[in-house]
């Protein structure tokens, strides 16, 4: 039992086999869980409390995680960062004893992986609805996350770039394709003849500030740029590109590989 949680998760291995070996191991407890309980009764106010103690800390470190980070993913490496809270929660419940309570932990790095694995998923879909790759979606959504957006928020409004900046490229909004065209912005199409979001929204950002806030506001409603996107946009050039710098720097830029993992993972649970 002493070896129960004898693995380890590293960036560079195959996921789904680590996952399968984790559920072999959590498996082969699950007979034990039950007299583990029971055992604790008869072990007096010490055995209950250090697991007490122990539910606790695994309780606030969940929280933290949540409340601190939003989707871990978006702040460090995610698979490196599983393999590290898996580490954490094992370690905790080998030194206190707690078996049960070390499956909980695994449990809720389980848990962590599957909100990883989703998000992974609608990363791929928004960036394949935008026209965009996974890295220059996240570093976008990242940088308007600097500006106190939640990460579904910016997500959604990332996602609607694209509508708003192809539909007068192919001819279909008239009036914000007039509006683009007054404020000096070229429609740089990518190589399947649609708006290349990445090259283009830098330009609006750099025409909206010839105009003061009302009627920045007022070319926002012509084209159909939401509140976040005017938000990102009203930060000019230099900022803009500084806020992309930080995404990166502070790992709210998801590289292609790490969400292609992510989403392997998410597909082998279903």
């Amino acid at each position: 039992m002493a070896n129960a949680f004898d693995f380890e998760l590293n960036a560079d291995e195959n996921v789904t086999k680590v996952i399968d070996e984790i559920n072999a191991k959590l498996n082969s407890l699950n007979p034990n869980l039950a007299k583990t309980k029971e055992g604790l009764k008869f072990g007096g106010s010490e055995s209950t409390d250090g697991v007490d103690v122990l539910g606790t800390k695994l309780r606030d470190m969940s929280r933290y995680a949540k409340d601190n980070v939003q989707h871990i993913g978006d702040i460090v490496p995610p698979l490196k960062n599983v393999g590290e809270l898996a580490t954490k929660y094992a370690g905790i419940g080998a030194k206190i004893g707690g078996i049960g309570m070390a499956a909980s932990g695994i449990s809720k790095g389980f848990q962590l992986m599957n909100d990883m694995g989703k998000e992974a998923y609608d990363f791929d879909v928004a960036a394949k609805n935008s026209a965009m790759n996974v890295p220059d979606f996240t570093r976008i959504a990242g940088a308007m996350r600097y500006l106190g957006i939640s990460a579904d928020d910016a997500k959604k409004s990332v996602e609607g770039f694209y509508g708003i900046l192809n539909h007068p490229l192919q001819g279909r909004r008239k009036e914000a394709r007039a509006e683009l065209t007054k404020m000096g912005v070229p429609l740089y199409e990518n190589d399947h003849g649609t708006i290349d979001v990445y090259k283009t929204f830098p330009e609006v950002v750099k025409a909206m500030q010839k105009y003061p806030s009302d009627v920045q506001n007022t070319i926002a409603e012509k084209i159909g740029l939401d509140e976040n996107g005017l938000a990102l946009a009203r930060k000019g050039p230099e900022t803009y590109q500084e806020l992309l710098s930080k995404a990166d720097r502070d790992g709210l830029t998801r590289s292609q590989a790490d969400n292609d993992k992510l989403n392997q993972y998410n597909d082998k649970k279903k």
